[in-house]
């Protein structure tokens, strides 16, 4: 019989970090996972290494006297798996990675920095101003990127229609959408206090966009009240939809 796995979509995640990965974890120390289930975490890029160095930070404030012990046991039972090579193996897809990978990497750092008890109550706010602003950044460059890449593919022969699926965590989708609805990208820094502005390269080359939210997500109140999302979500929103965009989104 073939050993229990669980897989464990978005492992290097904000929302895996903070609530998916310290649950497992603690069903774990509770006897509730079957010894012999393994646990892999996906992401598009990492080692099983990486996998373990992001754990010892997002488990620090579970660990105690009654289950310190069993985090080495915990580590023994995951690895870490490619998404990309996962789906290019089991399906006739082409992918591409958007990830400026430079502002992905500096994200991790600060956000190391501020869960992993590396900052001072002092820094703390300057600290969370920068990453709120640079995870801005992160999802407009991505955006930015989206059309240059469809079309390559396209002209080249790899993709029949000007078609994709863009995959993007919970904590982008606000700044998407007022990206979308704006017609373009507006960011300021937090330390020189520029702004500046980008007409969207979606709009300008008409692409229609449509985002979509798992159901179970989206029925679930501690997560749309985690990142902002119940006004928008509920259609309360101004931002929710903007028909003159085409942009639309469903549950």
């Amino acid at each position: 019989m073939t050993a229990p796995a669980f897989l464990l979509f978005g492992a290097h995640g904000d929302l895996a970090l903070r609530m998916l990965w310290p649950s497992l974890f603690r069903l774990h120390c509770d006897g509730s996972l079957p010894p012999e289930m393994a646990v892999f975490g996906v992401s598009r890029s990492g080692t099983t290494a990486e996998l373990h160095a992001h754990l010892r930070k997002a488990l620090a404030e579970e660990l105690h006297d009654g289950n310190r012990d069993r985090l080495e046991g915990f580590l023994a039972k995951t690895a870490f798996i490619n998404a990309e090579i996962l789906l290019k193996r089991n399906y006739p897809i082409v992918l591409q990675q958007v990830e400026d990978k430079e502002c992905y990497e500096d994200v991790g750092s600060l956000m190391g920095k501020l869960f992993g008890g590396g900052c001072s109550p002092d820094e703390y706010a300057r600290t969370k101003a920068e990453l709120d602003s640079l995870q801005d950044k992160r999802t407009a460059v991505m955006l930015q990127k989206i059309p240059e890449i469809i079309d390559r593919e396209y002209e080249e022969g790899r993709i029949k229609t000007r078609k994709a699926i863009f995959t993007i965590g919970l904590s982008h989708i606000p700044p998407l959408l007022k990206y979308l609805n704006d017609g373009g990208i507006r960011f300021s820094s937090p330390h020189a206090g520029n702004h500046n502005f980008q007409e969207l390269n979606l709009h300008r080359e008409k692409f229609r966009v449509s985002i979509l939210i798992p159901k179970s997500l989206a029925e679930d109140p501690k997560v749309l009240d985690s990142y902002n999302l119940e006004r928008i979500v509920s259609g309360t929103s101004s931002s929710r939809i903007s028909p003159q965009r085409q942009t639309t989104l469903s549950p």
